[in-house]
């Protein structure tokens, strides 16, 4: 396992939202509640802190929670089910050796 000191969250869930509303728009509108058109990962971010109301001291909305909330969601299932690879993204990453060639 990779802990969560090895990697940015931030930047991780900002590439899952970007994947995620590529993908899977809907399944993120029924979780959230939002409208997605003209969204990015980090505007889906601030709509999780938003909506979730969390706040970091000083008043502002703490994305760095909102991130975790959205990599939790997804871990979890809550988002439904989501495959992240695809036959064609799947294919793009094989080389000639994996198939023995």
């Amino acid at each position: 396992l990779i802990g969560r000191n090895a990697y940015d969250e931030s930047e991780v869930a900002v590439f899952l939202g970007d994947l995620l509303l590529a993908r899977y728009p809907a399944l993120l509108a029924q979780r959230y509640t939002l409208p997605l058109k003209q969204m990015d990962g980090v505007a889906l971010v601030e709509v999780i802190a938003r909506q979730r109301s969390l706040r970091a001291k000083g008043g502002e909305f703490d994305l760095e929670k909102a991130a975790i909330t959205l990599l939790q969601d997804f871990r979890s299932g809550a988002l439904g089910r989501i495959s992240l690879e695809t036959p064609i993204t799947r294919a793009s990453m094989l080389t000639p050796d994996d198939f023995g060639l």
